[in-house]
């Protein structure tokens, strides 16, 4: 890791551990992985929320999971 520029940590833990085997690079930073559950919190009333479940045609009792696999620019060529 000394050779590259910059290593990036996603947690307190994993930058010490690496720190203490002498894996670092040139710089070291940290960002740390999660949600900012303030900024992503639900403000949406039970009236709205209803109203949005029946739009899209789901009962107040079915149980409904979205998932985001991937959040960045979406590629637009088909060429991989």
């Amino acid at each position: 890791m000394w050779a590259a520029d910059c290593t990036v940590f996603v947690c307190e833990y994993q930058r010490r551990y690496c720190m203490r085997r002498g894996l670092r690079s040139r710089r070291n930073t940290m960002i740390h992985n999660g949600v900012d559950t303030q900024h992503f919190q639900d403000t949406t009333s039970a009236a709205e929320r209803q109203a949005l479940r029946a739009a899209l045609g789901y009962a107040n009792t079915d149980y409904v999971i979205g998932i985001a696999p991937r959040c960045g620019p979406r590629r637009t060529t088909s060429s991989w």
